[in-house]
């Protein structure tokens, strides 16, 4: 697993693609933060991107037939992350 000379089956290679996309965007986002002088300020917009990702990976994975408890575990983790965003996001607001 994870060896790039692997060939994957299409179903597979078009989730690795959109991951892929999905982990390249995330690192984009947080590494073109502009930092400040709040630590506060610097963690929240460095953490959004991190749980805007993991929905979107949860979107991605749960699109395939996966194993059930996985699916059950990852529609709870959306749920989750999607009310950590709007929390993080009124931190935000309370801040700036």
């Amino acid at each position: 697993m994870g060896n790039s000379l692997h060939t994957f089956s299409n179903v597979t290679s078009t989730y690795l693609q959109t991951y892929r996309s999905i982990l390249n965007n995330m690192i984009q986002s947080i590494t073109k933060v502009e930092p400040s002088d709040s630590i506060s300020y610097n963690f929240i917009l460095q953490i959004l991107p991190h749980c805007q990702a993991a929905i979107q990976m949860s979107e991605n994975a749960l699109q395939y037939k996966i194993y059930p408890d996985l699916k059950s575990a990852l529609e709870t983790s959306r749920i989750l992350q999607e009310k950590e965003v709007l929390q993080i996001q009124y931190l935000l607001q309370c801040i700036e």
